[in-house]
């Protein structure tokens, strides 16, 4: 994933979005390469997995790749909103 990301990086540092979340792959290499990032998923089981990975690899990517932190990044700010089809 982070291969394709890479081939498809304009210099802009454009936002990657990821409707499909699941377990958090693309957000994991969004992370390693220094790209913002946006998942979706309905999942709560998959979301809980996917947040604790993509923090993990964005604390890594700050260490190991002198990244710079996000400083507007809030990885519980989505988790705290209703995900139910019923609130629609």
């Amino acid at each position: 994933m982070e291969y394709l990301i890479k081939a498809t990086d304009d210099g802009s540092g454009g936002l990657i979005l990821d409707p499909f979340l699941g377990s958090g792959t693309t957000g994991v290499a969004a992370a390693n390469t220094g790209r913002r990032f946006i998942g979706i998923e309905c999942d709560p089981d998959y979301f809980q997995i996917a947040q604790a990975r993509i923090r993990t690899a964005h604390a890594d990517a700050i260490t190991n790749n002198g990244l710079e932190p996000l400083t507007d990044w809030d990885p519980t700010a989505v988790a705290n909103q209703d995900r139910s089809l019923d609130a629609l």
